[in-house]
């Protein structure tokens, strides 16, 4: 497997992971103005 190729997956992983944190802080910050 070509090294570009692996950092293409490797970037879009991080993009998937960076988006579920966000998703994840945004569901606790809700949570929090709630209380």
């Amino acid at each position: 497997m070509p090294k570009t190729n692996m950092t293409a997956a490797a970037a879009s992983d991080d993009e998937a992971m960076l988006g579920v944190f966000e998703r994840l802080a945004l569901d606790a910050g809700r949570e929090v103005m709630r209380v």
